[in-house]
C-alpha cells in the first residue's frame, strides 16, 4: 500500500516540477550563472558528427551535489565540453540536423539502497530519422526505435517503475507531460 502512495506522490511532484518549475528555474540559473558563455553553436550536425563531438565531452554533475539541477545553456556545454545528462540533451537538441526534442524520463527504483536513491530520472535528446525514433545523450546515440514507449523502456533500468515522461523543445518549452503508470 505504501508503495502506491509513494508512487502517487512522486508522479505528481515530478509532474509539477516538469510542467511548471524545471524550465523557468533553468532559465533563471542560466541568467545568474551562465551569462558569460557565448558562442556560435554548430548547426545541422549529423548523428555521427554529434557522436564524434560527444567523445571529447565529460559528464559532470550540477553544482551542490545535483541539488540545483537545471538545464545549462547549450553554449556552456559547447565551450566547456562537460555537463550532466540534461546539458548533453539540450546541446544535442539544438545542433542536430533532425527534428529534435529534450525528453525527460523519471522512474522509481524499488531496490534503491537509500530511500532518496529510489527516485531517478534521465534526459536525452529525442530525434527522428525517417519514421524511427532515436535518442542521444551522455551514453551515446541509441536507436532506432518504433515508438516513444520503446525509447522510454530503453532508458529506464530493469526492475524500475516508469513514473513520468516530459517532452520539451530545444528552447525548453513543454510540448507534453505524460504520467506513466505500470510497466511499459
Amino acid at each position: 500500500m505504501w508503495r502506491k502512495i509513494v508512487l502517487f506522490l512522486f508522479r505528481n511532484i515530478a509532474y509539477i516540477l516538469s510542467r511548471f518549475i524545471y524550465a523557468p528555474f533553468s532559465k533563471l540559473m542560466r541568467l545568474i550563472l551562465e551569462r558569460k558563455y557565448k558562442a556560435d553553436l554548430p548547426k545541422g550536425l549529423s548523428a555521427k558528427e554529434l557522436n564524434n563531438f560527444f567523445r571529447g565531452c565529460k559528464w559532470t554533475p550540477d553544482p551542490w551535489g545535483q541539488l540545483l539541477d537545471y538545464i545549462s545553456k547549450p553554449e556552456k556545454f559547447y565551450i566547456t565540453k562537460k555537463g550532466d545528462c540534461d546539458d548533453w540533451a539540450c546541446f544535442a537538441a539544438n545542433v542536430i540536423c533532425y527534428p529534435a526534442f529534450i525528453l525527460t524520463v523519471n522512474w522509481y527504483n524499488p531496490g534503491g539502497e537509500k530511500f532518496i536513491d529510489r527516485f531517478a530520472g534521465h534526459n536525452v535528446c529525442l530525434f527522428f530519422v525517417g519514421l524511427r525514433w532515436w535518442h542521444a545523450g551522455n551514453w551515446g546515440i541509441r536507436g532506432p526505435f518504433e515508438s516513444l514507449k520503446m525509447v522510454i523502456k530503453d532508458i529506464i533500468p530493469d526492475g524500475s517503475i516508469p513514473v513520468l515522461a516530459a517532452v520539451r523543445t530545444p528552447s525548453l518549452k513543454i510540448r507534453e507531460v505524460i504520467k506513466l503508470k505500470g510497466d511499459i
